[in-house]
């Protein structure tokens, strides 16, 4: 009997992007449904963040600031939004926000929470929490409101 192969019709959907995060995707493939442009990981934005040390010789001081980069997961709406995606959200990374905000006060940067979890485990305080103190602009879930995205088609006329 002759051994015959069976080639796989199915088209391979993929994206031109590779995510690094199953969340990620999620988040890419919302804004695909909905026909929202994007932008992945596609700029830079530098921040000043703290640095504890030894007083310094020269000045004294025992804070200095660093410059640091950071790389927007999504940018939309013209790129002037940032959408980041978050899993899980440690406190280096919230500490990492808090202070990309205070250098970069103009920026529209929002949080797109997998979960609301509890920042600590024993806990009380939630992400969500942590985003209103902060002044963050976040959702929970993958699901985008209808506001976001009526606002990302509006800025893109």
């Amino acid at each position: 009997m002759k051994r015959t192969s069976t080639v796989n019709t199915r088209k391979k959907i993929t994206s031109k992007y590779k995510f690094r995060s199953k969340f990620e995707k999620k988040v890419a493939d919302e804004l695909t449904k909905y026909k929202v442009p994007f932008l992945y990981e596609a700029r830079k934005i530098h921040y000043q963040y703290p640095v504890t040390c030894n007083p310094c010789s020269q000045c004294g001081n025992t804070v200095h600031f660093v410059t640091r980069v950071y790389t927007p997961d999504f940018l939309v709406n013209n790129e002037k939004t940032i959408l980041e995606p978050k899993g899980r959200l440690t406190a280096k990374e919230r500490r990492k926000f808090e202070w990309i905000l205070k250098s970069n006060p103009t920026i529209d940067l929002r949080l797109i929470f997998q979960r609301d979890n509890r920042i600590r485990p024993k806990s009380f305080v939630y992400y969500s929490d942590w985003a209103k103190k902060n002044n963050f602009t976040y959702i929970v879930g993958d699901k985008l409101p209808t506001n976001w995205i009526k606002e990302f088609h509006n800025g893109n006329d």
